[in-house]
């Protein structure tokens, strides 16, 4: 027990969670590869999708992309146009400088998700554990990580990523008094997800809570960035939220976005029947929302933030990607305690098949979030 103790009280804690994240990882990747290549060779639903656009036949870069990955990678080469201004340029425009540097844009864009996603960790369980103690915060960052849409959408070269990590550096520099870092960071996030911008919620609520007037004005700094997109977005698409109006492009081919819009009120109000719903994702956004306002018991201002997100992705996102959308709202996380390390280890054991599933399911070309 003294041993615990002193293990918890050093700066080593931090390296659990990335340790059996990593090794998580490592794990399911060599065991998807091998069952995608029990042909022979390895293979993946997006070699024919890309074609001669995507990496190198056989590539072990195919094992972390998909779907969006590819659309990011080609804003990195060859910039916007439509409908490609329905991504938000954070992601793209770093791809785009690590790219240049490596020399591969598919390999840059997956060191800057995995980087990011292990950098996310130890910064959320120093968030957690002012909150709850230490062993707590360390198993909360754990379910976090193996929670099955974090752990497969981190592996994978997508954005989520880089918004949890900017998100998590926005929140943590502001409680330390680090405003400029704060806001590059609030800026950033603005500039990775459409709904980024809400990072700057709990910031403004905690500042005005304390009357601290003066440190304000670094609030301008995400409404700047994202003021600037705006106008990049009218010179170059003719249209001021043109993020906004291109997703129509994916609600021609089946995914219309605007959850409470496209399904609760056509069914509430205007009295439409699906032909087809699936009631566990149903089941799973009500668990999600339970959440994300029950996260205001640990921090009001972080509640804010994750009640402000369910509510716009509702309102924004579509009914196969809200599952992913809502598991990056990191204030969720806090809602969790754990005290029993076997409650712990069994709900890691139980978490992990479900990822390693997803991210095999999405290389096969399924929707899986």
């Amino acid at each position: 027990m003294e041993a615990a103790r002193c293990f918890l009280a050093g700066k080593r804690r931090f390296l659990v969670p990335l340790a059996i994240s990593a090794s998580a990882k490592a794990l399911a990747a060599f065991w998807i590869h091998s069952l995608l290549s029990r042909g022979g060779s390895f293979w993946t639903h997006f070699m024919r999708h890309w074609g001669k656009a995507g990496p190198p036949e056989g590539s072990p870069a195919y094992l972390f992309c998909g779907f969006d990955s590819g659309w990011y990678v080609d804003i990195a080469k060859g910039g916007y146009a439509y409908p490609k201004f329905a991504f938000m340029p954070a992601y793209p425009a770093l791809i785009r400088a690590l790219g240049s540097a490596i020399g591969d844009y598919w390999w840059a864009a997956i060191a800057i998700a995995w980087m990011a996603s292990f950098a996310s960790l130890p910064l959320f369980q120093a968030i957690a554990e002012r909150y709850m103690e230490r062993a707590e915060a360390m198993w909360a960052t754990l379910l976090m990580a193996f929670f099955p849409h974090i752990f497969a959408f981190t592996s994978i070269a997508y954005s989520e990523s880089l918004f949890l990590f900017l998100c998590l550096v926005a929140w943590l520099s502001h409680i330390r008094g680090k405003e400029p870092i704060s806001a590059a960071a609030m800026a950033m996030a603005a500039l990775s997800r459409p709904y980024g911008i809400i990072m700057a919620i709990p910031v403004a609520l905690d500042l005005l809570a304390r009357r601290d007037f003066r440190r304000m004005a670094w609030l301008i700094s995400p409404l700047s960035s994202l003021a600037l997109w705006g106008i990049f977005c009218h010179l170059y698409a003719g249209d001021w939220m043109a993020t906004l109006t291109q997703q129509e492009y994916w609600a021609r081919l089946g995914m219309p976005y605007g959850v409470l819009r496209a399904y609760i009120w056509s069914a509430i109000v205007e009295g439409e029947r699906l032909p087809l719903l699936n009631y566990y994702l149903v089941a799973f956004i009500a668990l999600m929302g339970y959440l994300a306002f029950s996260s205001t018991r640990a921090d009001w201002r972080l509640g804010a933030f994750s009640s402000v997100g369910y509510v716009a992705l509702l309102a924004m996102g579509t009914l196969p990607s809200l599952s992913r959308f809502l598991s990056f709202l990191f204030p969720i996380w806090l809602s969790i305690r754990l005290r029993s390390h076997i409650a712990g280890a069994a709900a890691l054991a139980a978490s992990f098949p479900f990822g390693l599933a997803l991210w095999l399911w999405f290389l096969q070309g399924s929707l899986v979030g």
